[in-house]
Order: structure tokens, then sequence, then C-alpha cells
């Protein structure tokens, strides 16, 4: 049975002609496939077909081939009527048409595929050096939350509105998860489907995921907390003989390192990923006036990518190079007995110890290993340092350090006016 139908056309491309869309090569219904289809109805020169399967019981499907992905393309017409079958074939044909004239695809691709094309393209960015190695980790942690989220599903199952309930969903999952990260997890969720489109895997009418919206003002900005002076005081003083009264000959030598990198992170600013990925090449010191100075190049495989840190107390390098095991040019600074990295494990455990034995589990404050970074920051801004310069040197924007540290720059005007005890 063939029938053309009531397919406009536009009066160049007659109705037999492809239209993009060729005749498939063999006949559908043949061998084995014959008993798998209950009726077939030809329609458009034999370009579509109308059928029912033992499946689809009493609706008729749409099937047609498509040279471009050379694949046969089927779906319900959701129609039991034949007539109104075929109408809803030549809408679907047309729909399928459009789509091949502007190079879209046709079969819908799996998200995970997506995701997998875009950080291939990102993997490639850091090679050449447009975005840092350690950023690939970063959007990597991201596709994982995206795809546990939406599942298994193709980009034609997915709206945009899906994504109304993602923070929600996000803080159910993990509690503790800051604004800052989902604000971060919501930018590269949006430049995934920006790809799709670009890449023509969704039409532009799709737009951008829909989050709910979130406030940004400088009181909403989350700050992790920093040791008082005082506090500060006490680690440097407790780290310094934490290693005394231990007779483990690892257990020491773990702890001395563990001593040197929480000092070395504070006189530094430096992140723990950065000081674990250091070697001894990439260090040097210097002597400035009368204080010894070190020059740090951070490799490029790291959060912000390479850049040179200067800092006070040069010394903390220099007896580390006394006692540590591995110290050839390229071997690691904070290096466990076997010459790897210090596992985060160990340091974790220990700054654990450390917070115990100083008292500072008790205070409520969450002191995290990364407070040392931010202590770093706030004491430079304390005594006067150039936030520019700041923000060059410990690797992040200037909009954070005004963002973030805003506190300190107001402390430091203030003693500035009223002195330290705050009378004129």
């Amino acid at each position: 049975m063939t029938d053309t139908g009531n397919l406009q056309t536009d009066g160049n491309i007659a109705p037999h002609e492809d239209r993009g869309i060729e005749k498939p090569a063999r006949k559908l219904r043949k061998g084995a496939k014959e008993s798998y289809y209950t009726e077939v109805h030809e329609i458009l020169d034999g370009r579509v077909k109308v059928v029912k399967t033992r499946k689809s019981g009493e609706y008729f499907s749409f099937v047609a081939w498509i040279p471009q992905e050379k694949k046969y393309i089927t779906r319900t017409t959701k129609r039991k009527n034949l007539d109104d079958a075929k109408e809803a074939a030549k809408d679907i044909y047309l729909d399928i048409l459009a789509r091949v004239r502007i190079g879209e695809s046709v079969f819908s691709k799996y998200l995970s595929e997506v995701i997998s094309e875009y950080l291939a393209v990102k993997e490639s960015e850091a090679r050449l050096g447009v975005i840092t190695e350690g950023r690939i980790g970063t959007l990597k942690s991201f596709s994982k939350w995206l795809q546990t989220y939406v599942g298994n599903r193709r980009l034609s199952e997915i709206k945009a509105t899906d994504f109304e309930g993602y923070f929600e969903w996000r803080r159910q999952k993990a509690p503790k998860v800051r604004w800052c990260t989902l604000r971060n997890e919501r930018g590269f969720i949006g430049s995934v489907f920006k790809f799709a489109i670009e890449r023509g895997y969704l039409p532009a009418s799709f737009g951008r995921p829909r989050f709910p919206k979130i406030r940004s003002r400088a009181k909403d900005v989350e700050r992790r907390d920093a040791f008082s002076r005082e506090e500060l005081e006490t680690l440097k003083s407790f780290v310094e003989r934490w290693h005394l009264p231990v007779g483990d000959a690892e257990e020491r030598y773990h702890r001395k390192m563990v001593r040197d990198l929480v000092l070395i992170a504070l006189a530094t600013g430096c992140r723990l990923g950065e000081l674990r990925k250091l070697r001894w090449n990439m260090i040097s010191t210097f002597q400035s006036g009368e204080e010894r100075m070190v020059e740090i190049k951070v490799p490029k495989d790291t959060k912000t990518g390479s850049r040179v840190v200067y800092a006070r107390e040069a010394e903390l390098f220099e007896r580390l190079a006394r006692y540590a095991k591995w110290t050839g040019k390229s071997d690691y600074v904070f290096a466990s007995a076997s010459g790897e990295p210090l596992s985060r494990r160990v340091i974790y455990d220990l700054w654990k110890e450390i917070m115990v034995d100083c008292g500072f589990k008790a205070s409520g404050k969450k002191l995290t290993f990364y407070s040392l970074r931010h202590s770093h920051i706030s004491e430079a801004i304390l005594n006067g340092a150039d936030a520019f310069l700041l923000s060059e040197n410990v690797g992040t924007s200037l909009k954070h350090i005004q963002n973030t540290y805003y506190h300190a720059e107001k402390e430091r005007v203030l003693r500035g006016l009223f002195g330290r005890d705050g009378s004129v």
C-alpha cells in the first residue's frame, strides 16, 4: 500500500524527492523481521512506513531510514486509526527532515555521552594551557553529581525545568555542601547543555537549565573560620614539640613532616593540594635584607595553575631538607618514606589529633587545614598587605579577597585610626 497523502511541497521539490532522507536500500520486512510486523503501510513513495507490531498492539508506529545516521528510526504515532496514524507519521517525518537540514542529531544522545565529550574538550584545553589541569578534577567531580541527579537519560527526555529541584536534592545528599560550590555546579551544568546545543544535540529552544535564584550579597558570603592570634601561638608552640615523646620512628617522621607542612601552609598561604605536589626543584631561598625569603614555583597541575609565591620563614624549608628522606631535585618536598606525596589520610588524621590536643575541638569553631590559608590571608591584610599583590601571591581573585576578607580590612582600618586597643 502506498499513499502520498496531502503532504505539501514548496514547488521546487516534488513529493517523490528524498529531501535529504533517502529511501532505505533494503526492504523493511525481510526474513526474520517478517513475523515481527503485523501490518505495514507505505507512504511518501515508500520513504516512510506506518506499521503495527505484536508489541505495539493496536497502536501504529512510524519507521524510516536515516542515511546520515545509518539507522532506522522508529517512533510511536500514538494513534489507533490508520488515517490518523498516517498524518502523524508525516508530521514526524517533516520534523526529522528539518532537523537533518540544520545539522541536528536525529537520535538523541545520552547525557553521559555529552558529558564525556565535554570533558574531553576541557582536557584538551588543559594540555594547551587554556585552563589548569587541576580544574579538570573539579569538573569531573561536578559531572558525577550531575550524572547522579539526571540518571541514565537521553537529552530528549530532559527538560530545562528539571533542575529547579537540584539545589534541594544536593543539600539532601550532602548537607554541608557550600553555596559557592552549588553556584559553580550550576555554571558547569549550564556549560554542558550549552555545549550540547552548539553541537546540535539539542535545539536552541531548550535554553539553559533553570535553577532557583541564589542571593549573592556580601553578608551572605560564607567564610571559613580562621585562627585567632592567640590560637596561632598555641598551635605553633604545640607542633614544635609534638613529635618529641613519640618512640615509633615512622610516626615520629610523619609528625615532623606534618609539623612543617602546617607551619609552611601558614607562612605561604598555599593550598594543601599545591604543597603536596611541590618538588625540591620548585623551591629556592634567598636573602632579602636581614630576612631569609623563599620563592616557590607552584606547579601547573593545581587548582589555579602555575604561579610564583614569595614568603618569609625560608628556614622552615631548610630545616625540612635536613631530615627529609627524599631531597633530590625531582623528589617531593612533603614525601612519605616511600617517596610518594604524604597521603591526605595521614595528614588529616594527624591534623585531627593536633586540634584535639590543642583544645580547639571544644571551641566550636570549624578549624580545618584550609583555615591555615584563611588565617594567612587575614593576617596579611591586618598587617597592611596590598590586596592585589596578595591575591596574586595566594592564587585567588581580587574580588574574592574583597568579598571574603572584608572583615579583616575593617579591623585593620580601625587599628590604624584608633590604635590596637581601640583608643585614639
